[in-house]
């Protein structure tokens, strides 16, 4: 069967992304096997001189970053609503004088799908997690080593990838490509079907996204109902180790917050699933 193709082009940091999350979840559970997504690198922070303003550029350099640190934990706050993610900014401390780049997320991403392409985006996912939700500096080597070991991954293999510039060079063939498609906004969403294809920008749509999928296969890709059943729930929390009840909501047509707390607490009775915070599943 030929299959859709969406590219989303992100950084493991940006907000925009981590709440379009449910969206994608929505998209994997209505077009399954007829769906992939790749998830391409773009470095959205080479270096955080780009962003920070003329004060925060003149003072102390301590002080001017973390003046941007608090700068950018509001802008994340603002776009906590979009998908019903939670955020946490509390002590949010992503760059200092040693790290001021986002591109060793990008890296470490690209080193995750090296070492085990089925555990790839549960490392991504889990990323931004620590990024947005734990206020982890994942901008550290690290933090990066013990949430791809968090994942499950070899450590000494993941920190191989990282180390030997493998890792590095799949993420500058990704910042090539960006550059190619002359990207300039992120997330951005590529969607390819055979010779046809169609770029997106902006937040994770799910409506936009489905109906260019079945404009661009003239029909031939289709979503379909998803409804609720205790084997899909299992399945979908088991494809993703660390997900939202926000995700779970959307990935199905019939439920609801009440039905769905219940079928949860039903399920984690039985298998190995706990609760975070209230907020997110984890599978262990």
């Amino acid at each position: 069967m030929q299959k859709v193709i969406i590219r989303n082009f992100t950084d493991p940091m940006m907000g925009l992304s981590y709440e379009s999350e449910p969206e994608l979840r929505r998209l994997e559970t209505h077009f399954q096997e007829q769906l992939e997504i790749e998830y391409i690198m773009s470095g959205l922070v080479r270096d955080i001189s780009d962003f920070m303003t003329s004060y925060e550029k003149s003072i102390p350099t301590e002080d001017g970053i973390k003046l941007y640190c608090s700068r950018l934990a509001q802008i994340y706050l603002q776009e906590k609503d979009i998908g019903g993610l939670p955020m946490n900014m509390d002590n949010f401390a992503l760059f200092d004088s040693e790290h001021r780049s986002s591109y060793p997320l990008n890296i470490a991403y690209k080193a995750a799908l090296l070492s085990s392409k089925e555990k790839a985006h549960s490392f991504l996912y889990r990323l931004r997690f620590a990024t947005i939700y734990q206020c982890r500096q994942t901008t550290s080597q690290e933090e990066l080593l013990k949430i791809a070991v968090e994942c499950g991954l070899d450590r000494k293999q993941f920190q191989h990838y990282m180390d030997n510039g493998t890792a590095l060079k799949k993420f500058e063939e990704d910042l090539t490509l960006t550059r190619a498609m002359r990207i300039n906004s992120l997330p951005s969403y590529l969607i390819s079907y055979g010779q046809k294809a169609v770029l997106l920008n902006g937040v994770c749509d799910y409506d936009v996204i489905a109906n260019s999928i079945v404009t661009i296969s003239d029909n031939q890709i289709k979503p379909v109902r998803y409804t609720y059943s205790e084997e899909k729930l299992q399945k979908l929390i088991i494809n993703h180790p660390l997900i939202s009840i926000s995700e779970i909501l959307r990935s199905f047509d019939d439920l609801n917050i009440e039905k769905i707390k219940k079928a949860i607490n039903s399920t984690l009775q039985r298998e190995h699933f706990k609760f975070i915070e209230e907020n997110f599943i984890e599978f262990f």
